[in-house]
Parts: C-alpha cells; sequence; structure tokens
C-alpha cells in the first residue's frame, strides 16, 4: 500500500544515510554473572526469587525496516518517508545486520518518499525527522549460563516442527544450547512475559514522547504515531530515546551524509529468576531480559 500510495519517490540528490551500530559495552566485564541487584534495574515479580544477571558476549540484530518520518499520519504525496533499511530488502542483505558488540556501519541511498521537487530533494526547504521506526526480523544474543546450570534441563516450550519431531527439553527455534553456551533471540526472553513464543514487542517507535510504553499495531490510541506503528505486528514499544534532526536540502553539486547512530546497551541485560517452584538453578528457572530493554537503545541523528 506504501508503494503505491508514495508512487513518486525519488533517490535524491547527493545523499546519503550512514548507520552507525555500537553499544557503549566495549568489553565484557569480568564479573557478569551471579546475584546483582542494581538499584536502577527493574525486576519482574511474577518469576519467583530474583537469581542474577547474565552480559551477553555478543548481541546482534536483523532489521526488517528502519524507518523516518516527520508526521504521525499519512497523507499522500506530503507525508515524508525516508527508508535507510527498506522492507523490499531480502532478510539476507548485508544492510539489515547490525553487530552491537564489534560494531558496523551500514551505507545507503536512501529511499525516498512523498513531497519530492524535480531535483530529487523534498520541496520543503527544512524536514524535521520527528519520529523513527524500527522493526525486527530478530536480535540474537549469545552467552554462558552460569555453572549452577551445568547438567540441568531447562524449561522450554516445545517445538514440533512438521514432520512431528520434538524437540529436546531447553531446545527451540528460538534458542539453541550447547553445554552450557547458549545462543537465543529476543523471542526466548519474551515468550514468559508475553505468553508465548513470538509474541512481545518487535518493532520499536522512537521520538515524541518522553516515556516508555507499549501499545498494540490494531487497537493504539488517538494521537500515537500512526504512520509508523501500524507498520508493527502485534505490540509496539514506544521510546523516547531519540534525537531528531532537521534536514536541509544538500546543495547543488554538494553530497549530503545523513548519519545514525543506533546504541544498544546490553549490560546486565538477562536476568533470570527461580520459577515457579521458587527453587534456584531447577527445570523451570526463567530467563528474560530485563523490563522496558528497549530503553536500553539510543538514537542519534546527525548531518553534515
Amino acid at each position: 500500500m506504501l508503494l503505491a500510495l508514495f508512487a513518486c519517490r525519488k533517490e535524491g540528490l547527493d545523499v546519503k544515510f550512514r548507520t552507525i551500530y555500537t553499544s557503549p559495552l566495549k568489553t565484557k566485564s569480568a564479573e557478569t554473572t551471579g546475584q546483582i541487584m542494581d538499584s536502577e534495574q527493574d525486576y519482574y515479580s511474577q518469576f519467583g526469587d530474583f537469581l542474577g544477571t547474565i552480559t551477553p558476549d555478543s548481541v546482534t540484530a536483523l532489521f526488517k525496516t528502519i524507518r523516518f518520518t516527520d508526521s504521525k499520519t499519512l497523507e499522500n504525496g506530503v507525508t515524508t518517508l525516508i527508508d535507510v533499511v527498506s522492507p523490499n530488502y531480502d532478510i539476507s542483505d548485508p544492510r539489515c545486520f547490525a553487530d552491537f558488540t564489534n560494531g558496523n556501519i551500514v551505507e545507503v541511498i536512501p529511499e525516498m518518499y512523498g513531497n519530492i521537487g524535480n531535483d530529487g530533494w523534498f520541496v520543503a526547504e527544512k524536514i524535521d525527522l520527528k519520529y523513527l521506526g524500527v522493526f525486527l526480523h530478530y536480535m540474537l544474543f549469545y552467552y554462558d549460563l552460569p555453572p549452577m546450570y551445568n547438567n540441568v534441563d531447562l524449561m522450554m516450550d516445545h517445538y514440533r516442527n512438521g514432520m512431528g519431531y520434538m524437540s529436546p527439553p531447553g531446545f527451540t527455534d528460538a534458542a539453541l544450547r550447547n553445554e552450557n553456551k547458549m545462543e537465543s533471540t529476543n523471542f526466548y526472553f519474551l515468550q514468559h512475559e508475553y505468553k508465548g513464543l513470538g509474541r512481545g514487542p518487535r518493532s520499536f517507535v522512537f521520538g515524541g514522547t518522553d516515556s516508555s510504553y507499549v501499545v498494540s499495531a490494531q487497537n493504539f490510541p488517538p494521537g500515537e504515531v500512526a504512520s509508523l506503528v501500524r507498520m508493527g505486528i502485534g505490540d509496539v514499544a514506544r521510546v523516547g530515546n531519540y534525537t531528531n534532526e532537521i534536514l536541509t536540502h544538500p546543495g547543488k553539486g554538494k553530497q549530503k551524509v545523513i548519519s545514525t547512530t543506533i546504541s544498544f546497551n546490553y549490560d546486565q541485560i538477562i536476568q533470570y529468576y527461580a520459577g515457579r517452584d521458587n527453587i534456584p538453578f531447577t527445570y523451570d528457572d526463567v530467563f528474560v531480559l530485563v523490563p522496558h530493554f528497549w530503553n536500553r537503545f539510543n538514537i542519534d541523528l546527525k548531518q553534515n
């Protein structure tokens, strides 16, 4: 629908968007696992006693779309949309990949839609990119389980494929375990809080708020950023950690580079709890991301 609505799309002048993925966590700290209580960190009350936190060795992501806009609503030929990760990209496209641990930089010619003039730039002299939508395929966390889980099978919704195969305890399409080394998607951690694999926010809309909350893409309150929230699947997290920028014309014969730094702080982002039986280091222990983990994202937008 969007491609039909904004069929006037052009690629602009000599304009590039540079996306920088990083984390304030440069190296893994010496003590990342244990009974660590942080007064600034939130905790769950429904999963039994808190046992400790884990800092992953690595966090990466595959994005479906990263889109900027200047408006809460869509108006044909008026609303500005700028895609730096396009929904038209294949999932294997390197432009979709983010490495928050080692850092990577992706530079693209953006796909631009809206009121675009004959020179390929927007008719308006200034474009305020007030809102940013980030839409995930998934995030991937690599980490070590605490040694207390040696030889302990962990609870997991068993995954049954079309051939009738039932995975062994602790293994699904959302998590793989090799001894105490784990490879888990964000859905593995969200399954408990949101009651099922594949649930929980996989979309984040930044800007236009000073608070953090979750809305449904199918049923959200008036005044929300409908142009982005409607793109989500299921729940959408609204986040305020965003420094926006007012774009100006690049100037004839000049290059403009708009740099977006997307930072994700994953220090002690995994929490684990004693589970329903409230006995530590047993089958039903629960592993989750910290409450409102999306607040660990910080977005900074700059133009040269």
